[in-house]
């Protein structure tokens, strides 16, 4: 027969070693945390390239951008502008390397932003189709559109996205060595 402390010490290693990776299947199985870090907002896939001529101000920035193709701003135009000079806001001293923009084929008149929107026409994208969006897309420094949050009527919805629209927004900033 085996001495008792020969069954202690293989106790302790079943305990020490093998419950934690059965603990950790279960858990991974059972659904019981979220699986890794996940954006906030609908991640373009494959990443849509646009080929823009950025005006010297907009170099080398992260840009958010709002496709509108009506002449007046709606309500959920309206919700967009007013989330995205938001969330600049509330980037604090990250604030210079975000630019907002709104994309459009018409003269918007707008008069809430408080002149923190710029404006480009939409000939000055390609590859970037607005038309039947009403949503903020976020495009890097090296003009690749990543990610979509939708935009609504609804006012305490629009200000959830802006809210996970920040969230994302910080942590592509933080891991960014561009822009």
């Amino acid at each position: 027969m085996l001495p008792k402390t020969k069954y202690s010490q293989l106790a302790l290693f079943i305990v020490a070693f093998v419950a934690p990776v059965l603990l950790a299947a279960i858990a991974l199985k059972q659904g019981w945390f979220e699986r890794g870090v996940m954006a906030k907002g609908e991640l373009l896939s494959p990443v849509i390239q646009i080929e823009m001529d950025r005006p010297e101000h907009l170099k080398g920035k992260w840009l958010l951008l709002y496709g509108h193709h009506s002449d007046t701003c709606d309500q959920s135009c309206q919700n967009a502008l007013s989330g995205m000079n938001n969330v600049r806001l509330a980037l604090g001293r990250e604030l210079d390397r975000v630019e907002a923009v709104l994309v459009s084929s018409a003269s918007v008149k707008q008069t809430d932003s408080n002149g923190q929107i710029n404006y480009l026409s939409d000939k000055a994208l390609t590859n970037f189709s607005y038309q039947n969006e009403s949503a903020i897309f976020i495009a890097d420094p090296l003009n690749n559109v990543m990610l979509k949050y939708p935009i609504s009527h609804d006012a305490k919805q629009s200000i959830l996205v802006a809210r996970d629209l920040l969230k994302d927004l910080k942590k592509m900033l933080k891991l960014s060595k561009i822009g």
